[in-house]
């Protein structure tokens, strides 16, 4: 297995790469508590396959503020993608 794929390996199985976890050592990606309500409530609609405009109307807010939402939640989990999304709220039983 090359480098490149041990390390996409070790993301779908919620293990930050060397140097690459946040707060006290620990991996973020794992901590569900890091997240709002709101960034939940968008977390679900995002893994629920939903564009911004579709949660922006279920949630009464704009496609924009989904956005933010959306590079939040992100940033605070440590992923880089939409699919790491979607497999972090499999894992957490978000959406199943």
């Amino acid at each position: 297995m090359s480098d490149g794929e041990e390390q996409a390996h070790q993301e779908d199985r919620g293990i930050a790469p060397p140097g690459l976890s946040r707060q006290q050592g620990r991996a973020v990606e794992d901590d569900l508590s890091l997240l709002t309500d709101r960034e939940r409530e968008v977390l679900q609609h995002i893994a629920e396959s939903k564009v911004n405009k579709e949660i922006g109307a279920a949630l009464s807010i704009s496609a924009n503020t989904v956005e933010t939402h959306r590079k939040r939640i992100m940033e605070k989990l440590d992923l880089h993608k939409t699919a790491g999304l979607v497999r972090f709220a499999m894992r957490k039983r978000i959406v199943t």
